[in-house]
């Protein structure tokens, strides 16, 4: 089976065309355990190929989406919206005159059609007295046919009208009057007087801004959230966590706006989110915390809808300025560092015989990537992507290559780091001795393994999740992120050299003069040496 060029998910098989599109991890026992499906498109033809995809494809992520309990794509950008009382009046006029184009002429010298023009009169007037009645207060209510085109016009135009709600009288009214009005031309055309307009709302002049605004609209076609989303990742290729959480916060935004057009978001439609989110918009329906509302999720909407603006497509960023005050931040109570005697609580535990099941690359990780953390500084997910390629000797000093091929890197450059001596002390250099690969997972692993949920950052969890079960539980520090707060307070109180403390943690160089040249590996262990070994017996 060959991929079609230039089609996404269509492939051939001699002379028929396939829907072929993979199973994400979290869904495959939705799918039967398959990693893949493979749907028959029942032709040869491309074009009509193109057209059976398409349904393929939504039906698919209507599946995956309802089983995530989200909203699929195709969904959103054909789900109803709120309509203004201007755009109700516009739709209004629109049934009105189809309508009004339906009506026939009598010809008064046919005897029956003059007998059923009669009828007619008699029953236009019935309904009028019954319609013009329905608008008084304390009457039932609208008549029956009132309701039945209320209804149609809102399918017809995929309104967001609950029956009973404001926007419902209003459309209720609105309809009334067009019903009215149209049986009063008819009882106009009926007696032969001339034709004249009775309701403001049914002159020429709405009709011809009606004109205008749908031409206005069509020159103006929808922009897609999830169009300029893409475009964005694409152009600025941002890491693989940040396009799932961006992905997930901007579907959450379409779901909330119940479509999925940039040209129709509005400040007001950013705020009112915001608001939502911080007054319910955790998973059990609490309250999110404003950082992670203006750290998280408004960037989301905001990076979409700035690739709208530099492309042309839209005019303003209408999420720019909505910002979330919050509180103060807190006050902090201890250093995000580990301290002493958190810091040997975990060495320690890293040289005790892991007994348990789990599998040789993690125990090889628990072992290592701590140690690692203590001596480089670097970020826990830098070193768990490590392979045996990345770990080799310059100029006759040991080092680790921390690089974007192997996976992540904050800064998206490649670094190498000397080892500290004490870690060759330990043997670290010769666990690469016939090994091939990644050091510390196994991609053939079923655990992870996605471009946004790799493996390396499986391993960092774990990690975390054992430092907690042995000890070292303290909620205001970080049991990764905690080496990196302290490797930086121990360069300083040992005077290793600031630039190359930086440089060794990944960190910006402070000034434009130090991003010039190269820093050695002999240069960076004279400094790494300054650093004191840790004594890890008691």
């Amino acid at each position: 089976m060959k991929a079609v060029r230039g089609e996404r998910y269509i492939y051939r098989r001699g002379d028929r065309l396939y829907f072929r599109r993979g199973v994400p991890e979290d869904v495959r026992s939705l799918f039967g355990g398959r990693t893949e499906v493979i749907i028959s498109l029942r032709t040869s033809s491309i074009a009509e190929a193109r057209h059976k995809r398409q349904r393929e494809l939504e039906k698919f992520e209507r599946e995956i989406a309802s089983f995530r309990g989200e909203i699929a794509p195709s969904e959103i950008a054909n789900a109803a919206f709120p309509p203004s009382v201007r755009i109700m009046e516009a739709g209004v006029r629109e049934a009105f005159a189809e309508r009004m184009e339906r009506v026939q002429g009598v010809n008064r010298n046919d005897p029956d059609a003059v007998q059923a023009a009669l009828r007619r009169l008699e029953d236009l007037k019935s309904f009028l007295r019954e319609a013009m009645a329905s608008r008084r207060l304390g009457s039932d209510g609208p008549t029956l046919d009132v309701v039945w085109m209320a209804q149609a016009l809102r399918e017809r135009n995929r309104w967001a009208v609950d029956e009973g709600s404001d926007p419902w009288w209003k459309l209720i009214d609105l309809v009334t009057r067009a019903q009215i009005e149209a049986a009063e031309r008819q009882l106009q055309g009926l007696d032969g007087t001339p034709q004249r307009t009775l309701d403001e709302m049914f002159g020429a002049d709405h009709f011809a801004a009606d004109a205008q605004m749908r031409e206005a609209t069509k020159s103006a076609a929808p922009v897609s959230l999830h169009t300029l989303f893409d475009e964005y990742v694409t152009e600025r290729k941002p890491a693989p966590a940040t396009v799932k959480s961006f992905g997930r916060q901007l579907r959450r935004f379409c779901a909330f706006l119940q479509h999925d057009d940039a040209r129709r978001v509005s400040k007001q439609d950013v705020d009112r989110w915001k608001g939502e989110l911080l007054a319910r918009g955790g998973k059990d329906g609490s309250p999110l915390n404003p950082k992670t509302v203006r750290e998280t999720y408004l960037p989301a909407v905001r990076v979409a809808l700035q690739r709208g603006v530099d492309s042309g497509a839209l005019t303003e960023n209408v999420a720019k300025g909505v910002g979330v005050l919050g509180k103060k931040k807190a006050a902090r109570l201890r250093s995000p560092s580990l301290s002493d005697e958190e810091a040997m609580k975990i060495l320690r535990a890293t040289l005790v015989e892991d007994k348990t099941r789990t599998s040789p690359q993690r125990k090889l990780a628990r072992r290592w990537v701590p140690w690692l953390c203590a001596y480089t500084g670097a970020r826990v997910n830098e070193l768990t992507q490590l392979r045996v390629e990345d770990v080799a000797q310059i100029g006759g000093i040991w080092t680790i290559r921390i690089t974007p091929e192997a996976g992540s890197t904050k800064n998206h450059e490649a670094r190498v780091v000397a080892l500290h001596p004490h870690l060759l002390d330990q043997g670290f250099h010769k666990i690469i001795e016939g090994k091939s690969g990644h050091l510390f997972f196994d991609p053939a692993d079923g655990r992870g393994g996605s471009e946004q949920n790799p493996h390396s950052k499986n391993v960092g969890e774990y990690l975390a999740r054992w430092v907690r079960e042995i000890g070292v539980d303290d909620p205001l520090v970080q049991p990764n992120h905690g080496w990196r707060h302290r490797f930086k307070s121990q360069a300083r109180k040992c005077k290793m050299d600031p630039e190359i403390r930086d440089y060794i943690q990944g960190h910006a160089p402070r000034t434009e003069g130090e991003a010039y040249g190269d820093i050695s590996p002999d240069v960076m262990l004279r400094e790494i040496k300054r650093l004191p070994s840790y004594a890890t017996h008691s």
